[in-house]
């Protein structure tokens, strides 16, 4: 990208804009969580999207951005620089992340259990 010139440059301020008002974002009703990982796609492979909006687990939160953040990144690096990711935390698949979260409840309620147990 070394030719790259920004020419027009638009600032926003969501929070007074009558048409969105401090809008977030939230899935539709329905929405798959393979329609949603279209989003974390590179567009032409020159665009990379990042942001809350496009963490299903994370939608709408701090922490949503910043993994986005990190996993477009790592998709930059990965696409055009060092064959090493960035040394932030790996941010896994919807389906990594479903399967780990499954795993970590299940753990949690045995420990719950495990506790209740040496109380009585």
């Amino acid at each position: 990208l070394k030719d790259v010139t920004t020419t027009i440059v638009t600032k926003s301020k969501w929070i007074s804009d009558n048409k969105v008002l401090g809008t977030t974002s939230y899935p539709k009703v329905g929405i798959l969580p393979e329609m949603f990982d279209s989003l974390t796609k590179p567009v032409c492979p020159f665009i990379y999207f990042a942001g809350e909006y496009t963490s299903l687990e994370h939608m709408n939160t701090a922490h949503g951005a910043y993994l986005s953040g990190i996993r477009a990144a790592d998709q930059i690096i990965s696409n055009y620089c060092a064959k090493e990711p960035s040394k932030g935390k790996k941010v896994e698949t919807s389906k990594e992340k479903t399967k780990k979260e499954k795993k970590s409840e299940k753990k949690r309620e045995n420990q719950k259990d495990d506790k209740l147990k040496d109380e009585l």
